[in-house]
């Protein structure tokens, strides 16, 4: 009897001691959410929600995301949540998904909404929960997953704001990258698929500093960024103001027309420090960047990068096609156009003036891939960049913005890499 005793102790100490050890190499996330008492059907409720994330493990925890839901009662599937225009259980509100870079043992984090967090237009009027789910990937090894969703009551008002709009475009953020070069995020706020050639405008400090064309594709309640002006782009130094206004020329008609400007103040936490007139020679003067002794604006290369890997499949991901003079001489007097196209969707323009030998002018976009996707995954697009010209360009007797080669203006490149980049 007494060997029987010690033999379940030592095996209750095996499980204490195994347990704990699971324990301290884990992360352990719980989700708090905190929500007005009352809302309109088709409201932006915004930042008007409150989410906390706190690690109660002993591992700190990484890229991960929060899904904001709307449901009739107080549970949901532990997964990714699909945005529905018109309400549906457990539907992932407009914009309500987040991400977290890290979290450290121990820390509590307020979650950044960034997303509208619009309550669908269509919900009848109500008693509902809103909910917050974390990891719903489950991309962070955790010692309990029960604690990884929250809900609060919330008493909607259904025929209020409803789903007057069908299109609405707005700008969500312009912000600085790590060189100091500016950045405009959009997002679709409507209920309908926006696929339209925008003009925008950027100011900095007042100056206007690009008025370009801009096509956007959008799903309902998708973002994309792209960065302002040709290679390598308009560069903040110091303190500045920025001004966005995205559809200057009114294009669609929209339910919500305020949100087409947007007014921040950036700082660039780098010193910019531009090239001298030697090292400027040097760089574009290299025998490698120098073919032909006359203007050659060519399309020169399509690359990928990703930019941040949201699930095993599925991350952001930036096209950039490039366009380099590779003759001798400066290619100036205008009339050059490029076009950077996603199968025989055009997504990005730039008009050129000026090109120093060697010189180049990017154009680049992002947006969401699937790779598991048969449209991404088995049969992705094929990216095109093409340098086309006005038509008169030759006869305007102006020989240094004649493009002395003509077969190296288009190219090409399937988006298998990008795949390979998600691997």
């Amino acid at each position: 009897m007494k060997r029987y005793i010690v033999s379940i102790s030592f095996f209750v100490f095996i499980i204490f001691i195994t347990g704990s050890m699971i324990y301290g190499q884990s992360a352990d996330l719980k989700i708090r959410i905190k929500c007005p008492g009352k809302a309109i059907a088709g409201q932006n409720l915004k930042e008007s929600i409150k989410v906390f994330v706190t690690n109660r493990g002993k591992t700190a925890a990484r890229e991960f995301s929060v899904d904001l839901i709307i449901s009739k009662n107080a549970s949901a599937p532990m997964k990714f949540a699909v945005y529905s225009a018109s309400f549906k259980e457990d539907a992932l509100l407009l914009g309500g998904r987040e991400f977290v870079k890290y979290l450290g043992p121990g820390q509590t984090k307020a979650v950044k909404l960034n997303g509208n967090n619009r309550i669908p237009g269509n919900t009848p009027t109500g008693l509902y929960f809103l909910g917050a789910i974390v990891d719903p990937g489950k991309s962070v090894p955790e010692f309990n997953e029960k604690n990884n969703m929250d809900f609060c009551r919330i008493k909607i008002k259904g025929g209020g704001l409803a789903a007057v709009s069908e299109y609405d475009i707005d700008i969500t953020d312009v912000y600085l990258d790590n060189k100091c070069r500016i950045w405009i995020k959009h997002t679709n706020n409507g209920t309908k698929k926006i696929d339209k050639v925008f003009r925008e405008k950027v100011w900095v400090n007042g100056i206007l500093k690009t008025n370009d064309t801009e096509h956007i594709v959008l799903e309902p309640g998708t973002w994309t960024a792209h960065g302002v002006g040709a290679d390598p782009g308009v560069i903040v130094s110091g303190e500045a103001i920025i001004k966005a206004q995205v559809d200057v020329d009114n294009a669609l008609v929209e339910f919500n027309e305020a949100n087409n400007t947007k007014v921040r103040k950036v700082k660039c936490k780098k010193l910019i420090k531009p090239l001298s007139t030697v090292q400027l020679n040097r760089a574009v003067l290299r025998p490698q960047l120098v073919k032909r002794d006359c203007p050659d604006p060519a399309a020169y290369k399509i690359d990928f990068e990703l930019l941040q890997q949201t699930a095993t499949f599925t991350g952001r991901v930036k096209i950039t096609g490039v366009v380099k003079n590779v003759g001798l001489k400066e290619f100036k007097g205008g009339g050059g156009m490029a076009y950077l196209y996603e199968g025989s969707s055009l997504r990005k323009t730039k008009v050129f003036s000026n090109l120093l030998p060697g010189e180049t002018l990017s154009l680049s976009y992002i947006r969401t891939w699937y790779a598991a996707s048969p449209s991404e995954g088995e049969f992705p697009p094929t990216y095109k960049l093409v340098i086309l010209y006005d038509i008169d360009i030759l006869k305007d007797g102006n020989k240094d913005n004649d493009d002395c080669t003509l077969n190296n203006n288009k190219l090409e490149r399937s988006g298998k890499g990008i795949n390979e980049l998600l691997r």
